[in-house]
């Protein structure tokens, strides 16, 4: 443990003393440094434990300043918990033969344990330390600092749950042949109610030329999309 991470854990562990020695953006400042250079993942542990224990005094004490400070503070040590744990990979250690018929030891877990980081921490842990430095940065310094839950969803691989089967077909082929699929029912919901005449009648001179070219290209294309669907049915 470094010689500025003991010294400023030891001034943390009295909240009210830390408070009247130092202004809040100095010891922000100081554990924002310690913490990063901070590579002991139960020195981190001791960091959001007391983070913890400063956020129970502010809400007691219903000093928001003081509670966004440890917030911030607790948060940052539980990223640095999982930045720690990342590094290991969660890597493997030993055997079923070497350790006596037991599954292989997950060296994440038994940092976390030894460290006295319950499961749900751990896991907290890692989520937080996905988010990236900068939109991390941005969040737990704004005026409003995310709790932990609120950072923690942020980390998570869900993959979003579609309201519906595509049955394999592409979202952005998809898109698309929706919106034809409206077009197209539109057209003909019009063209079994109006008089082409009527619509001849109705039309200026100088429209029909532009209007013409549009009609022969939405012919063409219409032709070619019923070739490629190989439409079978004719309308009645």
């Amino acid at each position: 443990m470094s010689t500025t991470s003991m010294s400023a854990i030891a001034s943390f562990d009295d909240s009210r003393s830390l408070i009247a020695k130092a202004p809040l953006p100095v010891v922000y400042t100081a554990a924002q440094k310690a913490l990063a250079e901070c590579y002991a993942l139960d020195e981190c542990k001791a960091w959001a434990d007391k983070a913890a224990a400063l956020e129970s005094y502010a809400r007691q004490s219903d000093d928001e300043t003081l509670l966004n400070l440890a917030k911030r503070i607790k948060g940052r040590a539980i990223r640095r918990c999982g930045q720690l744990l990342k590094e290991m990979e969660g890597r493997k250690g030993g055997d079923r033969k070497s350790n006596g018929g037991r599954p292989p030891v997950d060296s994440r877990k038994a940092a976390g344990d030894a460290a006295g980081l319950s499961d749900h921490q751990r896991k907290q842990a890692l989520r937080i330390a996905t988010i990236s430095e900068e939109s991390f940065n941005e969040q737990i310094d704004s005026d409003i600092p995310p709790t932990l839950t609120e950072l923690a969803v942020q980390g998570t691989n869900k993959k979003p749950v579609p309201l519906f089967d595509l049955e394999g077909i592409s979202p952005a082929d998809f898109q698309v042949a929706t919106k034809v699929l409206g077009s197209v029912a539109d057209l003909a919901m019009m063209a079994a109610v109006t008089d082409p005449e009527q619509v001849a009648r109705g039309m200026k001179a100088n429209e029909k030329p532009a209007f013409c070219i549009d009609l022969d290209k939405a012919l063409a294309w219409l032709t070619r999309l019923k070739g490629v669907m190989a439409c079978t049915h004719t309308a009645i």
